[in-house]
């Protein structure tokens, strides 16, 4: 009833919509046709999320961002959770993007800085006041990572911000 994100698993040939409306993700094959539900389980002890805003697809692992509970969930593309992160972090999650190196970079629209994890670990913070490269977002609306460059949407400025994605140091 109200698509709010959508990603594709290729090497699956499944497309994943995130449903704002119903806190689920339904995943449809490229016929169109709903082949499972992602948080729809009514059972205890289910994953059940409350706020979807936005969802990132990496190598055999979906990344569903849950608002109002502050935290990001990992999951295996068939939806089972794998773990959880950003709850100390995260105040509130927008946009997320990964990346080649397997770090996730969620867009935290509270204080309109990017944090950084990998493995589920908070790594760093991009933006705000204590940024030494003084990068200063107003209000990021979409993130997306390709050959290299983070692509940051800034909607109050009307900008788009072109960031180079460095390795991680040994």
């Amino acid at each position: 009833p109200q698509p709010i994100a959508t990603v594709v698993d290729d090497s699956r040939a499944e497309v994943f919509i995130a449903d704002r409306l119903t806190a689920r993700v339904l995943v449809f094959n490229r016929g169109g046709t709903v082949i499972r539900a992602i948080g729809a389980d009514v059972k205890e002890n289910a994953l059940r999320f409350e706020t979807i805003i936005s969802m990132a697809m990496a190598t055999n692992q979906l990344y569903v961002t849950d608002q109002l509970v502050k935290k990001v969930y990992a999951l295996a593309p068939s939806g089972k959770l794998r773990y959880e992160f950003g709850a100390n972090e995260l105040t509130r999650p927008g946009p997320i993007a990964t990346d080649a190196f397997n770090r996730v970079y969620v867009a935290d629209l509270a204080d309109n800085t990017i944090k950084v994890y990998r493995g589920g670990q908070w790594q760093t913070t991009v933006g705000g006041p204590n940024d030494p490269a003084r990068l200063n977002f107003q209000m990021i609306s979409g993130m997306w990572i390709s050959d290299g460059f983070l692509y940051l949407a800034d909607a109050a400025s009307a900008s788009v911000e072109i960031l180079r994605v460095v390795p991680p140091c040994q």
